[in-house]
């Protein structure tokens, strides 16, 4: 009969034992994954709660459940500057202090909180991930556009307000089928008035002035707008050749640095929202000029 009861006994202190290191470790993994999204939240958040979590995770590597769960429902008071996986993390890691003296021997119940913390993770796994970049703006041209349909949207932006609306209607029309075929253009089109509108890369205005040849273009009045690498105000002053740049003035200003932040400093309205718009492009020629408007619109 003492047989018995003694191994009766050591089986409830084992099962006991077993619980009680069970409990802690289990909730230990909640508080580091709310040290880990704290971390990552920053800010306000980190402030507020992160030297308490690692004073929760210390008690608990100690195997000091009880202080931890004390320590627990205190910090979940401060965590409402943080992501709502913080709380949810304390407030599962103190659930699993505070069972540790009810489920015994509970493999079911056991089981279902390792599942629960697996679904848990999976949640904040997709909180961390990265969300998906915005949609880009329909309105502007992209590097993975083809070169004849980057030269369709530049040669429209040159055009823009210097041709009669009609006119900037009809070259817009003639030149957008290079963004759907860039070899659209390769034989000659002409305007409804018979006055050609393309030869290959060669391309004119509808009142007959040349818009675009190869990698020079030029404005609806005749002045170069664009030749290589040097470009000019609509007024023929050069704006930039290579990475020197002047200002409407003629003057020196050096970098492009110095021009845009001039040109962006009196720019007011529209105009500083048309420019900022610009140069979310990632097209170099595209942002080139939209400097080079803003520039010679603010002088």
């Amino acid at each position: 009969m003492n047989r018995t009861l003694f191994a009766s006994v050591a089986c409830l202190v084992a099962a006991s034992v077993g619980t009680a290191s069970a409990s802690p470790r289990d909730a230990l993994e909640y508080v580091e994954d709310a040290i880990d999204a704290v971390d990552e939240q920053g800010g306000k958040c980190r402030r507020a709660v992160m030297d308490d979590l690692l004073e929760i995770r210390d008690l608990l590597r100690d195997d000091l459940g009880g202080r931890a769960a004390v320590k627990i429902q205190r910090t979940r008071r401060a965590t409402g500057r943080c992501p709502k996986s913080v709380d949810r993390a304390l407030r599962r890691a103190g659930d699993e202090l505070n069972s540790d003296g009810d489920r015994v021997g509970d493999r079911r119940d056991r089981y279902d909180r390792r599942r629960d913390r697996r679904e848990y993770r999976d949640d904040l796994d997709l909180v961390r991930a990265d969300p998906p970049p915005p949609p880009r703006a329909k309105d502007l041209p992209w590097a993975d556009f083809s070169g004849e349909c980057q030269a369709h949207w530049l040669g429209v932006e040159i055009a823009r307000g210097r041709l009669g609306a009609a006119a900037h209607d009809e070259f817009i029309n003639m030149t957008a089928v290079a963004c759907s075929n860039p070899n659209a253009l390769a034989s000659a089109t002409y305007y409804a008035n018979g006055q050609m509108a393309t030869t290959g890369s060669t391309w004119y205005y509808p009142n007959g002035q040349m818009a675009r040849t190869g990698l020079t273009y030029y404005y609806p009045n005749g002045q170069m707008a664009r030749t290589g690498n040097t470009w000019y105000y609509p007024d023929g002053q050069m704006a930039t050749t290579g990475s020197t740049w002047y200002y409407p003035n003629g003057q020196m200003a050096g970098a492009v640095d110095a021009v845009q932040r001039w040109a962006r400093g009196r720019a007011k309205g529209q105009q500083a929202k048309t420019f900022d718009h610009a140069m979310e492009s990632d097209v170099g020629d595209w942002r080139t000029f939209a400097l080079v408007r803003l520039a010679s619109q603010t002088r």
